[in-house]
């Protein structure tokens, strides 16, 4: 009978671990080498003109 208990407790604790190495891999990173940064870039028409943009800073909006 104390065979039969130990030989079940070894059972369990290889399911046990066996299931947790077997849980499903996280998803690859994705690669961020090649966006573009929003509202970073100005068309060529804009560009050297003053007052076309307000300059805010820290998400403050000009009043």
């Amino acid at each position: 009978m104390v065979r039969f208990s130990t030989g079940l407790v070894g059972i369990l604790l290889v399911a046990a671990l066996a299931g947790c190495a077997s849980k499903p891999k996280p998803a690859p990173e994705p690669d961020m080498t090649n966006l573009v940064p929003v509202n970073k870039t100005l068309p060529s028409a804009l560009v050297g003109r003053p007052g076309v943009i307000p300059q805010a800073t820290n998400g403050e909006r000009k009043q």
